[in-house]
């Protein structure tokens, strides 16, 4: 009888784990590529499915459209929707496309997001090379390479909503629009960390007050 062992990853990046992993990326359509996922929660296939004309950036906005994409397999698996994005993400687009993009360019192709060297310039970045991309650079920033997926750049958003959420400073409405569900039953998980996380800051208060009552008495 065979046992699978247990593949564990990075869930939730840090502020310092992100800027470690931008560092280490090699290219600006790389790190353009990561920050999309922190800042928006949207799926590789999402973002590798991006075309010129789903970018506006006069709006700063990122429109997800279920399209057959034959060419990189990036399929958009969530609602489509309209994402608004910073004015400094959307300003590091416009550069991407304006340099490096048009330094890849081989053929007319509407794909944001292409292959720069080889026998694939020119043509649209797969899923599958990104996350090799995305391992290797996370290991010259000094992580180890089995712990990094890129669906953890949508946990990381997640998480931060969740807080926000028990916060009252965003609705699930918002929520499911940003992520493109159609349940909130997705968030359960992200729900059961938040429980956790926000029991043990209640217990170290209590902890003071019950330090705090001791010393009076």
């Amino acid at each position: 009888m065979k046992y699978k062992k247990e593949q564990i990853h990075i869930k939730w990046f840090s502020q310092d784990q992100i800027n470690a992993i931008v560092e280490s990326l090699p290219t600006l359509r790389d790190k353009i590529i990561f920050e999309i996922n922190i800042e928006t929660g949207m799926r590789i296939g999402e973002i590798l499915g991006l075309k010129l004309k789903h970018f506006e950036p006069n709006e700063g906005i990122l429109s997800i459209k279920k399209e057959e994409n034959i060419e990189n397999e990036a399929l958009a698996k969530t609602n489509e929707r309209e994402l608004p994005i910073s004015g400094e993400l959307s300003e590091r687009i416009e550069l991407y496309i304006r340099g490096e993009r048009l330094d890849s360019l081989t053929d007319n192709v509407d794909y944001i997001f292409l292959n720069w060297k080889g026998s694939a310039k020119g043509g649209p970045l797969k899923p599958t090379n990104y996350l090799r991309i995305i391992k290797r650079a996370a290991e010259r920033g000094g992580f180890d390479q089995s712990e990094i997926r890129t669906h953890s750049g949508i946990s990381t958003l997640a998480q931060q909503l969740v807080d926000a959420l028990n916060d009252r400073k965003v609705t699930e409405a918002f929520i499911l629009e940003q992520f493109g569900w159609g349940s909130m039953d997705t968030l359960k998980r992200y729900v059961t960390t938040f429980n956790r996380k926000g029991r043990h800051k209640v217990y170290k208060k209590l902890n003071i007050r019950r330090f705090q009552d001791k010393s009076k008495g």
